[in-house]
């Protein structure tokens, strides 16, 4: 209720007008867009006088924010609009989050960008700056503004001093992480908040996640460097478990990088204190034993292999039971050693149990089915039955393209894998074309020197090769060398692929001599 005092002395009217919240929400609804910004002093004034608390004003947010599901909900967000301007600096910061995430659910990307700029130079900190800077820089994409509400929950969390809610969900983002155009600006994100995590371990967790995107990234050194730095904090904690994880993390790195000899070892101090912390049959010990089983395949130690992934079977099945998509993660990896291994009639029967688990459990449009059918259909081209490869491989392409666009890589590994059954089947023209948008999309996606772009090279070339286009063939070959040169100065070890690419390049090159 507000009284106004008349001014008119002629006025017989009552000196008491009571404006009910239905005028008001009228009032409102008038046509006054952002851009009206002349008459928004007025409408402020107005809006602070008849809700002068700051208890009056969010108890109004909280029921326009309630409303929004219902009819009418375009003016309960102009109303959460015009009371955005209302308020402290940290009270209108909290404001404009708040729309900015209200915006995101239907996809108004432009408004979110406005609102978080809006809010970062009122929000008085660093974490705020950092959305702000990350929001005017990084590109759209499938995934852009849920990212973003992401980064507005963590903003939302330290504002309120719930630090250590703040510190989980920084970690819970980074096991989201995901190669994408904007990973750069989330690892800027992550890197400006990692100060404000106090707590060792969630801290070292926070470094660990920073250093795997930077491995996606194919940032070796910087990632080697945060993986050391975060065993070092892990080896002067008391904290059994941080040091498995770090240690399990840095050989990671090391396997992707050909260091194995480095790897193994870490891997295996991993593997024997997560034992020692969670006891031989925890799920985490079954990770471990993952992890070092595809290191021992990678130095052809088979047996040891097998024998761990059969371990960490057992373990899977014993916590979560064979319908579980964990399980079949397991079943997964056991199937990639009977097939090196060419038991293939075996690998089929796992693949296929695999397969069934994750469609039960995830349903028949999940990614993780897409690399299910793949792996399968490989399988079946290891073994010549390409009639019954193509239509799994058609089927993984068409789930990615549904799941996360046309530009995505595993979009790219989908295209390449079907450009091979193509060229097996003779069909030349059409496997290139796929060979050329899975390059495209690698190149869009990783920087230029990225190992991952190297296949696709090869593969182009190869195919150029065979259909006499020796020509066009050879500055692709180079490329793809030169990249793994590069690979070599960053990590000091040789790519597992360099000598592979170095023979199809010298191959190419004699070709063209004998052509000349």
């Amino acid at each position: 209720m507000i009284a106004l005092d008349g001014k008119d002395p002629q006025d017989k009217r009552s000196r008491l007008y009571t404006i009910r919240e239905g005028f008001f929400d009228i009032w409102l609804a008038m046509n006054l867009s952002r851009g009206a910004r002349r008459r928004l002093p007025f409408l402020l004034d107005f809006l602070s006088c008849f809700y002068p608390s700051v208890e009056d004003r969010n108890s109004k947010r909280t029921e326009l924010r309630d409303a929004l599901h219902e009819e009418g909900a375009v003016d309960a967000l102009a109303t959460l609009d015009y009371l955005s301007e209302v308020g402290a600096e940290g009270e209108k910061a909290s404001a404009k989050l708040d729309l900015a995430q209200i915006s995101a659910h239907p996809g108004d990307a432009d408004l979110v960008v406005e609102y978080v700029l809006e809010a970062a130079p009122l929000s008085n900190d660093g974490v705020g700056g950092s959305i702000s800077r990350i929001v005017q820089r990084i590109p759209r994409t499938p995934d852009y503004l849920g990212e973003i509400a992401d980064m507005i929950e963590c903003w939302r969390l330290q504002r309120c001093g719930q630090l250590e809610q703040f510190a989980s969900r920084l970690v819970e983002m980074g096991e989201d992480l995901t190669l994408r155009t904007y990973s750069e600006a989330k690892l800027t994100f992550l890197r400006d908040t990692a100060d404000c995590i106090d707590q060792p371990s969630k801290r070292i967790e926070q470094r660990l996640r920073i250093a795997n995107l930077l491995l996606d990234l194919a940032r070796f050194q910087e990632c080697e460097a945060e993986h050391r730095l975060a065993l070092d904090e892990a080896m002067d904690l008391d904290d059994k478990r941080i040091l498995a994880l770090a240690s399990n993390d840095l050989a990671q790195l090391l396997h992707e990088t050909n260091r194995l000899a480095e790897a193994e070892p870490l891997m295996r101090r991993a593997l024997d204190l997560d034992e020692f912390v969670l006891g031989k049959n925890h799920p985490t010990v079954a990770r471990d034993l993952n992890n070092l089983s595809a290191l021992l395949q990678a130095t052809n130690q088979f047996d040891e292999a097998e024998k761990m992934v059969r371990r960490a079977l057992q373990i899977d099945e014993a916590a979560f039971g064979k319908h579980h998509s964990t399980f079949s993660r397991s079943l997964n990896n056991l199937a990639h050693i009977l097939v090196v291994t060419r038991r293939f009639e075996e690998a089929e029967a796992v693949l296929r149990q695999a397969l069934e688990v994750d469609e039960a459990n995830l349903g028949k449009q999940h990614p993780s089915l897409a690399i299910r059918l793949n792996n399968l259909a490989g399988l079946f081209c290891e073994m010549n039955r390409l009639s019954e490869a193509e239509p799994l491989m058609l089927q993984a392409l068409q789930i990615d393209e549904a799941a996360f666009g046309a530009h995505h890589p595993a979009i790219a590994r989908d295209q390449n894998n079907l450009a091979h059954l193509l060229m097996e089947t003779d069909r030349y023209d059409e496997a290139e074309r796929m060979f050329r948008r899975a390059l495209k999309i690698d190149e869009e996606t990783f920087d230029g020197q990225h190992p991952t772009i190297v296949n696709r090279l090869n593969n182009l070339a190869q195919l150029l090769k065979d259909t006499g286009r020796i020509e066009e063939a050879e500055p692709l070959m180079h490329r793809a060398v030169d990249i793994l040169r590069a690979f070599q100065m960053q990590t000091g070890c040789e790519h597992p692929n360099f000598q592979l690419a170095e023979h199809n390049y010298q191959s190419i090159r004699q070709a063209m001599s004998l052509s000349d």
